[in-house]
């Protein structure tokens, strides 16, 4: 294997006024921790050291191999390059760490102090060995060194990422799932910067003293290459919804007038059901379309009440980016639960397909039992029904037809993270359509899933086989050397 995963943690921290003091809590295998910090303070660090000659930045340098900016990567991609250090000066190290590190970062805004909370989702270590190494431990001023690593991204985070509880193992499945990238892409992924998560290679160069048992110092050298992601997302079944999930609206009545100050001539019903899930390609660039399906009813006041003209005004897809500070212990889109941060794109609406009315026609009637009267198919049906002695002989009139939406998403200038449950974001998705009827408008919100399907070809075994093992590049021996430190990673 060519790198080891280390469990996850989360961290809190106020990055503006911090006059809260500070504090840690540990919560079910992550650690929260909160501690002020001031950006000025670090951006004055780094002019200082710039002045006194110490090694910034620009001295190291993580190259991705075949990388380009719209690239995507997903579960079992290999990502391989090499860190090229060149310092100013001669500088001792004690070692390289090179990681896969994978990020979720949620903020929140209050009067006094932004809040940022951090939960390391992935954090894999590639085995430098030690022929990657000058043997004087000391980068020579002007001299470049190359040191090659190689990642296979995981298809599962790691079991102790999701360590706290939960309401059903159906959440502490999908919290395990590798999560797609929120923000960083080319294209507008509908997301926005107070919930992100983002996955990068970074270098970090180290001078500690051997047998040391204090924690890690701070990096004398850093640099960090981001990448995006979009993660296989199995197609999961219906969401099973009733009245109490306010987040979305599958039927919707409204009464029906001429005009605003006229009296109702009937009310109007339009119903729906959850449309089939939309499958991503494998580079996110194209996607399947799908089709919506809309039962509508009319009740007129009056048996001579025509029923009005029916139109699908508008139909757009509603990014719902829902974040906590805390793990979830449900999916958040289910039940009465917080409002998510929506932002939302028109789909592309390939065909519209509206059935003309039908006319139900009930008749009530003295008798012993009931009948029905077929009239002209696709037009008119009669029915005649039993009326108890209570009730006065009389007609009753329904109208329905059917509107079928076929929509697609705009691609060409969208990306759509599949469909996400991790601790602490998730991604949804929900159709908004519009149908207006007689001046009435009817919304209804549904929901539609985003999945993307583990691609074909060569496995993550195979890919794995070609490359150097733990054992081959002596990964044990680099790794005895920070046992004592890993903990302050």
């Amino acid at each position: 294997m060519t790198a080891n995963q280390a469990g996850s943690n989360h961290r809190s921290k106020p990055s503006a006024s911090a006059f809260r003091s500070s504090a840690s809590a540990a919560l079910s295998g992550g650690i929260f921790n909160e501690k002020g910090t001031m950006r000025a303070i670090g951006n004055k660090m780094m002019s200082m050291t710039k002045l006194i000659g110490m090694p910034t930045r620009s001295d190291v340098e993580v190259h991705v191999d075949h990388h380009y900016t719209s690239k995507i990567y997903s579960a079992g991609s290999q990502v391989s390059g090499t860190v090229k250090v060149n310092t100013q000066q001669d500088t001792a190290f004690g070692f390289v760490e090179i990681n896969l590190l994978g990020k979720a970062i949620v903020r929140r805004e209050d009067v006094h102090v932004m809040t940022e909370t951090i939960q390391t989702l992935l954090k894999l270590y590639m085995p430098v060995p030690e022929s990657a190494y000058p043997s004087t431990r000391l980068f020579r001023r002007g001299h470049t060194y190359s040191i090659p690593f190689s990642f296979i991204i995981p298809h599962q985070l790691t079991s102790n990422v999701c360590q706290y509880e939960v309401q059903t193992e159906a959440v502490r499945h999908h919290h395990l799932r590798l999560p797609s990238s929120l923000t960083g892409f080319e294209k507008d992924d509908l997301a926005t910067s107070m919930a992100k998560i983002q996955y990068s290679v970074r270098a970090r160069v180290f001078n500690i003293d051997d047998g040391s048992t204090v924690q890690l110092p701070a990096p004398i050298l850093e640099s960090e290459h981001p990448i995006s992601i979009l993660a296989p997302s199995p197609e999961d079944p219906p969401l099973i919804l009733d009245k109490h999930d306010l987040h979305y609206v599958l039927e919707s009545t409204k009464p029906v007038r001429k005009n605003i100050f006229s009296v109702p001539t009937g009310q109007i019903t339009a119903k729906t059901s959850q449309p089939q899930a939309i499958r991503l390609s494998s580079d996110g660039h194209a996607a399947s379309s799908s089709s919506a399906y809309i039962d509508i009813a009319f009740w007129p006041t009056a048996p001579d009440m025509l029923p009005p003209q029916v139109k699908i005004k508008s139909t757009s897809i509603l990014a719902q980016n829902w974040a906590s500070t805390r793990p979830a212990q449900i999916f958040p889109n289910v039940g009465v639960t917080r409002e998510p941060t929506t932002l939302s794109t028109p789909t592309i609406v390939n065909a519209t397909n509206i059935t003309p009315w039908i006319q139900h026609v009930h008749i009530l009637e003295d008798g012993e039992s009931g009948r029905t009267k077929g009239g002209n198919r696709g037009s008119r049906d009669i029915t005649v029904i039993r009326n108890s002695s209570t009730q006065d002989d009389g007609v009753s009139i329904t109208y329905t037809c059917s509107t079928q939406v076929d929509f697609g998403l705009p691609t060409s200038s969208h990306v759509f993270p599949p469909t996400f449950h991790s601790c602490l974001i998730s991604r949804t998705y929900t159709l908004e359509i519009k149908v207006t009827a007689g001046g009435a408008e009817l919304p209804l919100l549904v929901p539609v899933q985003i999945f993307k399907e583990q691609e074909s070809g060569r496995s993550q075994a195979s890919t794995e086989s070609e490359l150097p093992s733990w054992d081959n590049v002596g990964g044990e021996a680099v790794y005895a050397r920070l046992r004592e430190h890993r903990r302050a990673l």
